[in-house]
């Protein structure tokens, strides 16, 4: 698969998952169905599961063969373009092509890696702001793989994971409070449990690759007030911790974050770049805690998801890859063989050939299974050639005459 029609099937899948996870954490839906945060939290990340897996169901679509055209055990790919004279189907099949000449591809790919490049160039910076936190704190224990830090730069306690360790860092203003300081660590670790912190670190890089999308945008701050949200409705659901003093902590640490820089990249915060009104809500999710029939509603909106994103990844497979080759393509790919002893002429009727077996799966089908039956003749025809002195590009006849039947 190329880069651009990889990168066109990849922005419809994340475009759809988008969509879904903007619905399904619709506050108007959650006021009236009652879906609580750690089930919508679940449901993101089977959003974000299926969205993985759903280009190996788009490869393991029936009409994927394009493949086959290009990794042939064919010597050269002239064997394609030479169509015989005597092949009469899909004479309509003729395409209007451009002759421009400008490189646009060229140009959109090489301005999506200059605009990536700067992205990742603000991830590495953020990581070393992150790293001079790290480096210039005090740990305080270590919970299993988890080191907690006190830090003196830090206002907010926030959460970060590198590819070997992870961390809970809280501010060292939270030291004379011991009740907060307990909650605020608890929450900072249920985003590592929740597998929170690596999210981040993906999130960041879907959004640098399709900057372009306000849906991916949009998801990514929802599914971040979601993570705080299931953090919330999991604490609140412990033996020990008491709702108003969850949230009187809560407000606190926000208001320390009123003088605190940006959400680093890669981190969770418990309150870093929330709103007034993100925090009203949290608070009133908190008083709403019902956990009835929520597995129930988790497999139906489970059962919806897989729907609509297998559907939209088998439907996207003929656009993907139906891709019609441009008349100045198959004049570059017939200059690249001069070896032939066959002058290769391209022209609109062999576009029109060379675009039905590549760019139709009708046309694709034929090739794979004429490839395939290839291989019984193959020995019989190289001594025949051999004998009689003919170059091994006669083999193309047989191929577009009766496909080796």
């Amino acid at each position: 698969m190329s880069f651009d029609t990889a990168y066109i099937f990849l922005a419809i899948i994340i475009s759809t998952a988008a969509i879904i996870i903007l619905i399904g954490t619709s506050r108007s839906i959650i006021s009236r169905i009652s879906i609580q945060p750690i089930l919508i939290h679940r449901f993101c990340n089977f959003v974000a599961l299926m969205t993985a897996l759903s280009p190996l169901v788009y490869l393991a679509a029936p009409d994927h063969s394009f493949t086959v055209v290009s990794a042939q055990t064919f010597d050269s790919p002239q064997q394609i373009l030479k169509s015989h004279p005597k092949v009469t189907h899909y004479k309509n099949k003729v395409m209007p092509v451009s002759q421009d000449t400008i490189p646009y591809k060229a140009i959109g790919i090489i301005a999506l890696c200059l605009i990536f490049l700067w992205y990742f160039s603000r991830y590495l910076a953020n990581a070393r702001k992150i790293y001079r936190i790290l480096n210039s704190s005090i740990e305080l224990r270590s919970i299993g793989k988890v080191k907690v830090l006190i830090s003196g730069s830090s206002d907010v306690p926030f959460a970060y994971r590198t590819f070997r360790k992870a961390y809970v860092v809280v501010p060292e203003s939270l030291i004379s409070n011991l009740s907060h300081l307990q909650l605020a660590i608890k929450h900072e670790l249920q985003h590592h449990r929740q597998g929170d912190t690596i999210w981040s670190h993906i999130a960041y890089f879907i959004k640098s690759l399709f900057f372009w999308n306000p849906l991916v945008h949009l998801a990514h701050s929802r599914i971040s007030e979601v993570q705080e949200l299931a953090c919330d409705e999991a604490l609140i659901g412990r033996k020990g911790v008491n709702t108003h003093q969850y949230c009187y902590c809560l407000l606190t640490v926000a208001e320390n974050a009123l003088n605190s820089q940006r959400r680093l990249v890669g981190t969770t915060g418990m309150s870093m770049g929330s709103s007034a009104q993100q925090l009203k809500w949290r608070v009133e999710m908190m008083s709403r805690y019902d956990v009835k029939n929520k597995f129930k509603k988790f497999v139906i909106m489970g059962s919806l998801t897989t729907t609509i994103i297998a559907s939209v990844a088998l439907a996207t497979s003929g656009v993907v890859y139906d891709r019609k080759v441009t008349l100045v393509e198959a004049h570059e790919l017939a200059k690249s063989f001069k070896e032939s002893k066959f002058p290769i002429e391209v022209n609109e009727a062999v576009l029109g050939q060379l675009n039905y077996y590549v760019g139709t799966p009708r046309g694709r089908e034929f090739i794979k299974g004429a490839i395939g039956r290839r291989t019984q003749y193959l020995d019989m025809m190289n001594r025949i050639f051999a004998r009689h002195d003919a170059p091994e590009e006669l083999q193309a006849i047989a191929l577009i005459e009766s496909g080796f039947l």
